[in-house]
């Protein structure tokens, strides 16, 4: 037993010191040095910067800062291991530049072809990265060269961008991937070598810049921005959000910059430790590690498996009056001792049969697997006696189309058995596919002469198709000799259904243009001549229902792709598949589009036809409810509108007010009408727009 006290307070000991080592921020360059050729770096990762053709140093907002003279200055900071964060990212600096970009860009700081930070000559702001191999650059626009000092920092967390001027959000898209590891070295005020003139160098000032390997959120840029000492802890480990495969813990942090003590808080329960209500409290104490999960400690009986814990350090200071600080809320979640993570996901659909392979995460501390499968829940829920295996994945063998299947995982872990629970997926249905529209846009018999281009995409139809999904890479070629390899578009309709009640997020990844609606709700909108890249755009579905999805692309010259993916939390990256989409059998591209604002008073209402549609029900009101579950005998139903009148006139409209309205397609020789629409919304304005005489109301 002394042996064993001497080697846990040894282990306590060095996670201490390792995690005072832990560091989020990754670099930082103050350039107050005044002189010489080096630019330290003030992060301890040793990233000192190289000045390269003579930058001049100068009086910055923050005490010194570099001069560069928009020919050939730079700062070289290397290639150091610290600087290739890949999950997340902040990139922020001062500047007072003297000139917008002659061409594309200037480089104000980081590293090509992973994430940099640069200034177009459109003026828009880009942090620009390259995420799982595809170009994502994008921000807001902000004039920095109008003779003030701007603070910028742009910010990625897995999930999305975000850009900040002065203090304020200015910009947000989503985004989702790992940033690429890129083998060229960090350099401030310079592009990569072989673009000189692709990412060029900024002409004037420019002062404190830092990147941390996370995502600040606002109130931290804000202290970030003074340029003074940083007061919150940083750097947890076990890192926040991480798997803890243990049942003790000895938690560490790099202190703020004025801590003098730390007030730890701990518990199960994040509003306790975020308001530091119940016994989340833990003390007052120098050390910069809290240990629990041992006899004389919090959890004596160790850390519960299949819980999440949160942690909170408060940097305190009696002697500042700002004391304390109260610190972030982490946390780290103990696995269960059940098997978990279940792929495919619980309730997955769309799932290919080809190849099956079930997986799983095991249990904690689990060394064996059992596994169950069946078509029937009841049997698969009381099923023993399976045979134990050491690997967890199970191949069920020949499966069906269009059934659901049940399967469970009973975990032992030398000690005990673990029943497993039972977990559902179904497999894809045969068909599905999206209808695509082909057309040229270089007809000049189309408006007049001359070419219209792609301001006039759809401008003489040339074929019709069904493809099983959209993931075209056609490079020069062509998507049919009918259509050509150059100065095309495509039109894909259809619906698409959702699998879970979640959070969708759907993706393009075009060259060149692209633009998304899904119920008639615009995603994305990137209709310009572009290299390959990706675009993003969230939407909320319910599982179960189907959704209008519209995508349009079109391709100049050179190189053509056009793709779609989706992902939600139970959903992994990747092409919706083909399972998931049918052809636009209901009403689809509303106009106004779904979800628009400060639309006009008087308008009327436009959709496009169902495939199988011969006439169209229509519903309208105020009431979304009410218009969801309207039938024919309902006051929201305004009638039927025969094929070929697409429209609906509603009326004058009330100002500032919200309408909801559906068309169900109807056809009476189809068994499967009517297709019921799904449900749209506007507001309109409360303005007057003017655009003609009808709309003056006297």
């Amino acid at each position: 037993m002394y042996k064993k006290l001497i080697c846990l307070a040894c282990f306590v000991l060095v996670l201490g010191f390792v995690s005072n080592a832990s560091a989020e921020l990754v670099g930082h360059w103050r350039f107050d040095e005044g002189s010489g050729t080096t630019a330290h770096d003030q992060s301890g990762n040793g990233n000192d910067g190289t000045l390269i053709n003579d930058p001049e140093w100068a009086i910055g907002i923050i005490n010194g800062a570099l001069q560069f003279d928009g020919i050939d200055d730079y700062v070289n900071c290397g290639n150091d291991p610290s600087l290739n964060v890949t999950d997340e990212v902040t990139i922020a600096a001062w500047v007072k530049l003297n000139s917008v970009p002659p061409a594309f860009s200037v480089l104000i700081a980081g590293k090509y072809s992973a994430y940099w930070l640069e200034w177009r000559d459109t003026k828009a702001l880009s942090l620009s990265m390259f995420i799982n191999g595809a170009y994502n650059g994008s921000g807001p626009t902000i004039d920095l060269a109008d003779g003030d000092w701007h603070h910028i920092a742009l910010t990625y967390d897995g999930t999305h961008k975000k850009g900040y001027h002065n203090r304020q959000e200015v910009f947000s898209e989503g985004a989702s991937g790992s940033i690429d590891v890129s083998g060229v070295n960090f350099l401030v005020g310079e592009g990569h070598p072989a673009d000189a003139g692709y990412n060029g160098c900024p002409d004037g000032l420019i002062d404190d810049v830092r990147v941390y390997n996370r995502a600040l959120t606002q109130e931290e840029i804000q202290l970030m921005m003074r340029g003074k000492g940083y007061p919150l802890a940083l750097g947890p480990v076990p890192e926040d959000g991480v798997i803890h495969e243990n049942t003790w813990v000895s938690l560490g942090w790099r202190a703020g910059d004025f801590a003098v003590s730390h007030d730890v808080y701990l518990g199960d329960n994040f509003d306790d430790v975020n308001d530091g209500t119940g016994d989340t409290f833990r003390g007052n104490q120098d050390l910069v590690y809290f240990v629990a999960g041992f006899p004389g400690y919090p959890y004596p009986d160790g850390l519960v498996p299949g819980t999440t814990y949160y942690w909170r350090i408060d940097e305190v200071n009696d002697a500042d009056p700002n004391s304390p600080w109260k610190g972030n809320v982490w946390s780290f979640w103990v696995p269960p001792k059940k098997a978990y993570e279940p792929v495919p996901n619980d309730g997955g659909k769309f799932i290919d049969t080809e190849n099956l392979i079930l997986n799983w995460t095991p249990g904690f501390g689990a060394i064996l697997h059992t596994v169950y499968f069946g078509d029937d829940f009841d049997t698969v829920a009381n099923a023993t006696g399976g045979l134990a295996q050491g690997i967890a994945t199970y191949n069920p063998g020949p499966i069906e189309l269009e059934k659901t299947y049940f399967w469970r995982v009973d975990e032992f872990d030398a000690a005990n058995t673990y029943t497993g629970d039972v977990w559902s997926f179904t497999t894809a249905k045969v068909g599905g596919g999206i209808r695509a529209d082909f057309y040229h846009w270089n007809d000049p018999s189309v408006g007049g002469t001359g070419n219209p281009g792609p301001v006039q995409p759809f401008t003489t139809f040339v074929m019709t198709r069904t493809d099983p999904r959209i993931d075209f890479s056609w490079g020069g070629g062509e998507p049919d000799p009918a259509v050509g390899a150059d100065q095309f578009s495509v039109r894909w309709t259809g619906e698409v259904e959702a699998a879970f009640t979640e959070t969708y997020t759907f993706y393009t990844n075009s060259d060149d243009g692209a633009r998304l609606w899904i119920n008639g709700q615009q995603l994305i909108d990137a209709w310009i001549e572009q290299g390959t890249t990706e675009y993003s755009g969230e939407i909320d579905l319910v599982a179960g229902n189907t959704y209008s999805l519209v995508m349009e692309y079109y391709e100049n010259g050179g190189g053509a792709v056009a793709q779609l993916r989706w992902s939600s939390p139970s959903t992994p990256k990747d092409f919706v598949p083909q399972a998931a989409l049918s052809p636009p059998i209901k009403a689809s591209s509303p106009s106004p589009s779904n979800g628009a604002t400060g639309t006009k008073m008087t308008l009327n209402l436009m959709w496009g036809a169902g495939d199988f549609a011969a006439s169209h029900e229509v519903y309208f009101g105020t009431d979304a409810n009410a218009v969801t579950n309207a039938d024919k005998s309902s006051p929201e139903y305004k009638g039927i509108k025969a094929l070929g009148d697409e429209s609906y006139d509603p009326g004058k409209l009330a100002w500032a007010s919200s309408y909801f309205w559906r068309v169900d397609e109807v056809n009476a020789i189809n068994p499967d009408s009517p297709w019921v629409g799904n449900l749209w919304t506007f507001t309109t304005g409360d303005f007057l727009v003017i655009d003609d005489f009808e709309d003056y109301d006297a």
